[in-house]
């Protein structure tokens, strides 16, 4: 490839560059003041927390808002589907669409009765698949419209109920037998309802649709935080230590975090639910023993059980035998 030659600046402009470029590199360097580093650390995370990139200094996205957003995803989906689209098979669980949405009826009232705006069920512990399946088989039959009725009332009551009363969000509640935080809850429900309207655009012929980066922030960092609770769950709690985890792209951020469960958390969850309420800090110090660098959607695809660590194209340097065990466990709670 040609490059043109640069002409000499005129006016001995050149001259006078070359003698700035000597002045800089010849200034001799004086010490750091002490404790410089502790002072430019503490003004980076007092303007944002770390792991995340800087963004327009706005709050970031309520979860209950989040919730809400994923919602109107679906409801838009399903409000353009027509009697073959509500026949299609989803091949994940051998459920119609329609199987599936009575399944979310199903979660999503029981997401209201802990609100206290709708009955509990017979059994409110049970998992998320097994909770649902009376639901699921009720709608075989059903005018498709029907089922779109029951389910826009579930999320209708429970949303109102979050706008109206809402919970303290750090309070804890217990949901398919494990107990979260409301922050917790509501951003597991919004990657469960996210992951099942793709569910549904694959099931119709539809590509899968990302969320926008703010729900993606939320369930990024949720998907890290529980790692702990993931490995102890498959059991693979020998694997400890720290692990640095970089995801990219909307939504990413990058974590230190624990592999080690908090003294006295449970690690023992109903089959099948998702993620609880993470007990171990989500940072730590320490030198990782590996580090993983992976997409951020593709992330929550892993923890949601929609792609497999293969599919990932994650990089991996450290301790490879962690790194397998972490991925692996990452769907742990998948929905």
């Amino acid at each position: 490839m040609a490059v043109d030659p640069v002409e000499p600046a005129a006016n001995g402009a050149g001259e006078m560059d070359e003698l700035v470029a000597e002045a800089l590199v010849s200034v001799e360097a004086k010490p750091v003041p002490p404790r410089l580093r502790d002072r430019v650390l503490a003004a980076a995370l007092a303007s944002r927390p770390a792991g995340r990139p800087p963004g327009d200094g706005s709050a970031p996205l309520s979860p209950v808002e989040a919730y809400r957003r994923t919602i109107g995803d679906l409801d838009e989906v399903l409000a353009g589907l027509d009697a073959h689209g509500w026949a299609a098979p989803v091949a994940r669980y051998g459920w119609t669409v329609q199987g599936l949405v009575g399944h979310l009826v199903a979660v999503d009232r029981l997401l209201g009765a802990r609100l206290g705006v709708e009955e509990l069920p017979a059994d409110p512990d049970a998992d998320h698949v097994a909770m649902s399946l009376d639901s699921v088989a009720a709608q075989e039959g059903r005018d498709p419209a029907a089922t779109l009725h029951d389910w826009r009332a579930a999320t209708r009551r429970a949303l109102d109920a979050l706008v109206a009363q809402p919970p303290e969000l750090s309070a804890r509640v217990p949901f398919h037998g494990v107990e979260y935080r409301w922050a917790s809850l509501l951003v597991a429900r919004t990657l469960e309802i996210w992951t099942h309207t793709d569910d549904i655009r694959v099931a119709t012929g539809e590509p899968p649709v990302a969320p926008d980066e703010e729900r993606l922030a939320l369930m990024t960092d949720l998907a890290v935080r529980t790692l702990p609770y993931r490995l102890a769950t498959v059991g693979a709690q020998e694997f400890t230590g720290t692990a640095r985890i970089v995801l990219t792209g909307p939504g990413g951020g990058a974590w230190t975090q624990s592999l080690t469960l908090a003294s006295g958390a449970s690690a023992t969850p109903a089959a099948g639910a998702p993620a609880p309420v993470p007990a171990a800090a989500s940072t730590t110090t320490g030198e990782p023993a590996v580090r993983l660098v992976a997409d951020a959607v593709g992330f929550c695809r892993l923890a949601a059980g929609r792609i497999d660590a293969d599919d990932l194209g994650v990089t991996v340097t450290g301790d490879g035998r962690l790194a397998a065990a972490v991925l692996a466990s990452a769907a742990a709670f998948a929905v």
